[in-house]
């Protein structure tokens, strides 16, 4: 919310202004808060007194719970952030049963100061962390330009491509395929489509202010196999679909590596299927 940004805006412009770093800040918004947490630990784009600013980011998947702590560079390790992350989970009200992280330059760091952070809380590399990108986008606009030391040229660069595509295996490709819509009032509040008569997977996150009336863009599978295309995809940690016109490919991104189906035809849009694994480059 704009206050809890105000909030955190204030507390970090004084520790890049070059007062007593805080200890961290934690806020809990309204709504039910999930116990899936999705981190980051990554250089900011502000120096302070010549060096990066490093966070410590942390929210859940409801985007309710929140905590930021900036990170001396020099204590930028597994030791010192596992300290740190297990810290928040003793305070935090709800405790996490899994903790995901989608930045692939730290993951030996994060995976070995998140193994065994806590007891009973599973560790996954996944790029369905959208929370943390909502919050992201949020402090790049709001909070980090604010800040005394912010270099626009050291904001994040886009996502990179993580390895050739790979086609799909035989027995998951569908026949045909297409583009299709949804109104958006569907899977809001009152719509004919939520968490539990979704099937198998489940739904994203819903944007704040989404226009009922908009309509929501997807891909139709016609196969024969659908039960099992839905269950492999259900856990494949599906989290982007990109289209490129120029080679006709549908690539799907999930967390290791990249498959594709045959073309479609009957009318339906000529592209290749392709999937990708792999945790995020950037």
């Amino acid at each position: 919310s704009p206050a809890l940004l105000r909030s955190t805006r204030d507390s970090f412009s004084a520790e890049a202004a070059g007062a007593s770093a805080p200890a961290g800040e934690m806020t809990v918004g309204e709504g039910v808060i999930s116990n899936v947490w999705e981190l980051d630990c990554y250089s900011r784009p502000v120096t302070v007194a010549g060096k990066k600013l490093w966070e410590l980011v942390i929210t859940d998947a409801n985007g309710v719970f929140r905590y930021v702590e900036p990170i001396p560079a020099n204590k930028v390790n597994s030791r010192e952030v596992k300290t740190r992350i297990a810290a928040v989970i003793d305070e935090a009200p709800v405790r996490p049963k899994q903790i995901k992280f989608f930045r692939r330059a730290m993951f030996n760091m994060l995976n070995i100061a998140l193994t065994d952070v806590a007891t009973g809380v599973a560790v996954k590399p996944s790029r369905t962390t959208h929370a943390l990108y909502t919050w992201l986008e949020e402090r790049e606009k709001y909070v980090y330009p604010e800040m005394r030391g912010y270099k626009k040229q050291l904001a994040a660069a886009p996502l990179l491509d993580i390895n050739t595509p790979e086609k799909m295996p035989d027995a998951l490709r569908g026949e045909r395929f297409a583009f299709v819509t949804l109104p958006a009032s569907e899977i809001l509040p009152g719509g004919d489509i939520d968490g539990s008569n979704i099937g198998v997977g489940s739904l994203c996150p819903v944007p704040e202010g989404l226009n009922p009336d908009g309509m929501l863009p997807g891909i139709l599978f016609i196969t024969s196999r659908a039960d099992n295309l839905a269950m492999w995809l259900a856990g494949s940690d599906l989290s982007f679909v990109k289209v490129d016109l120029k080679r006709r490919e549908l690539v799907m991104e999930v967390r290791q590596s990249r498959y594709q189906t045959p073309r479609s035809r009957h009318g339906f849009v000529k592209v290749d299927l392709k999937l990708r694994h792999g945790v995020s480059s950037q």
